[in-house]
């Protein structure tokens, strides 16, 4: 699988994630809670080169900064993450 075949299906975990346990500010959070970008992220790989890769895909700079800006809406986030999963697509 290339690169962009991975990241692209961390990218859609983490927001399928984000979906179905809700969207967070201000920590990782959990299935309990919901998840901020980075910790949806993190809980769909195991892999941190893979994490660290993903996260830059998404193109917001530091992604806990744009996650936890205080206007930041779940709408916003979501369309981040439609948009990098369709970059990663034409990459393939």
């Amino acid at each position: 699988m290339t690169t962009s075949k991975r990241v692209a299906a961390v990218l859609q975990r983490a927001l399928d994630k984000i979906q179905k346990y809700g969207w967070i500010k201000n920590s990782y959070g959990s299935r309990n809670r919901g998840f901020c970008m980075a910790g949806a992220i993190s809980a769909s790989t195991s892999d941190f080169g893979l994490f660290v890769v993903a996260q830059k895909a998404l193109g917001v700079g530091y992604p806990p900064y744009f996650n936890d800006k205080i206007a930041r809406t779940k709408r916003e986030v979501v369309s981040v993450f439609k948009r990098a999963i369709r970059e990663q697509a034409k990459v393939i």
